[in-house]
Formats: structure tokens, C-alpha cells, sequence
């Protein structure tokens, strides 16, 4: 299921979405996706990869919970990056919803950062996590039907098209939004930095995000079928670079 709500630029919930998807084998699996625009779901490709089907309920919060209505969204519905290998090619790990069968509830959603971040970045990821392997009591203590909100800092950028953060996720928050809070437009806006993909690298006590870069924003959009990657970069800078004051350069250390 996808789900998504809105109170605030902090905690509202109606752009976040849970996803059920459905293989083709019947086997069901949870995890996360958000509103980009209107009709436009962003989520991780490994979530929508070889399924069938998907299930969509805006701002669920609970067991059962569709406040704005549940809908199912066959293959055809959705685009899986180019390029995308499979598990573990965090660089293409993204899919698109395009035209959603539920508006984006009381017409609110994400916008984009288009900016490099730089290691001293407030980062917040909002998802569905519900399980635990590392910690099984955990998987018992939370509820996997509710929005988990958790905070930290951009750690490390290890090439160009991913970024590393130490922020608590689990299994189902695949797919959430990986958001920088700002206030540079005068009001409190989320915006997008990164589509939260795996809880490695886990011995480092950070999880990973497929950044989300100009060419890709462009993909994501519909404007290109296509994007192409950076060469790899060693760490994330000290300061931000915002791509409408200079064009965007992969940071190097």
C-alpha cells in the first residue's frame, strides 16, 4: 500500500503512502511511497520491481486506516528506473507512479531540494518501518501500520547518486522520503533529498538513499526517459551548493 498525510511540514501525513505490493506468486510485501506531484507517487524500485500489482492508501496511520480511500494500481501503471539492475543498484533505485487513481490528498506534496548537502545537513526519513533483524524485540514493540519520524544528519555521500545518514529505519520504510526542513521560501517546506533504499552500510550505523539528482528530478517528471550517472565523489563538503545558483558538480573532498 502507499499512504500519505499532511498537518505540517514536519508531521503532516497525507503525502506519505503506504505500499502493499502483490507478486506475481501471490507473496505480499509493505513498504513506503510519497506524492511528487498530483497524480505522482515516487518510491524505490525494489519495492515495485517483478510485482503485479500495488495497493495505494494515502495518509494511513493505522491498522485499517484509509482516510482518503484505498486503490489498486496494476504494472502497466508504474515505470521502473533505467538502468536498474536489481537488489543493491541503490544508484537507479527508484520508481514512479504517474498517474495515481487518488489525488494527492487536499493537494499538498513534496518538491524537491536541487541542492548537494552538504555533511552537516538536518535530514529527516518518514516511513512505515515494521520490522527489525538485528533487533527482533523491536519488531514486536513497533507498529508497522503507523508513520515512524525519525531525524539525524547527511553522513557521508559515497558516489554521486547515493547518500548515507544515520537515521533509524527497519524493513517497509523503503521507498520514504528522504527530506531536508527549510525555510528559505519564508514558510516551512520538506524537500526532497533522497528516496530512502537500504539500512546499509549497517556496520557504520548508517542507512543509504538514492540521491536524487537534476537528471533524475527530470526522469522522475517525465520530461526524459533516460538519466545518466556522475563519476564517483568521496564526501560530502562542508556547505550546501544549490543547483539554481551554480550548475551541479559531484563534491569531491
Amino acid at each position: 500500500m502507499i499512504s500519505a498525510t499532511n498537518r505540517t511540514a514536519l508531521t503532516d501525513g497525507t503525502r506519505y503512502s503506504t505500499v502493499t505490493m502483490t507478486g506475481p506468486d501471490g507473496s505480499r510485501y509493505g513498504g513506503t511511497g510519497f506524492y511528487v506531484g498530483r497524480k505522482r507517487i515516487l518510491t524505490c524500485a525494489h519495492n515495485l520491481h517483478g510485482m503485479s500489482n500495488v495497493v495505494i492508501e494515502p495518509g494511513s496511520n493505522a491498522s485499517g486506516d484509509a482516510p482518503f480511500g484505498r486503490a489498486t494500481v496494476q504494472s502497466a501503471g508504474w515505470r521502473i528506473a533505467p538502468g536498474y539492475s536489481g537488489s543493491g543498484d541503490w544508484a537507479h533505485d527508484l520508481a514512479v507512479i504517474d498517474n495515481a487513481p487518488i489525488a494527492a490528498p487536499n493537494g499538498q506534496w513534496f518538491s524537491f531540494l536541487q541542492a548537494t548537502p552538504s555533511d552537516r545537513m538536518p535530514l529527516v526519513v518518514c516511513g512505515y518501518s515494521a520490522q527489525s533483524d538485528a533487533v527482533p524485540a523491536l519488531t514486536q514493540a513497533i507498529d508497522g501500520e503507523r508513520q515512524h519520524l525519525h531525524g539525524g544528519y547527511a553522513s557521508e555521500q559515497p558516489d554521486a547518486e547515493t547518500i548515507e545518514y544515520a537515521i533509524l529505519t527497519l524493513k517497509g520504510a523503503s521507498g520514504s522520503p528522504v527530506y531536508h526542513l527549510s525555510r528559505g521560501s519564508g514558510a516551512l517546506q520538506a524537500l526532497i533529498v533522497a528516496v530512502h533504499v537500504t539500512g546499509q552500510p549497517a556496520a557504520q550505523g548508517r542507512n543509504g538513499g538514492c540521491f536524487v539528482t537534476p537528471q533524475k528530478i527530470d526522469w522522475i517528471e517525465g520530461r526524459t526517459s533516460a538519466f545518466a550517472l556522475h563519476a564517483p565523489v568521496r564526501a560530502l563538503g562542508s556547505t550546501s551548493v544549490h543547483w539554481d545558483d551554480a550548475p551541479y558538480y559531484p563534491q569531491s573532498s
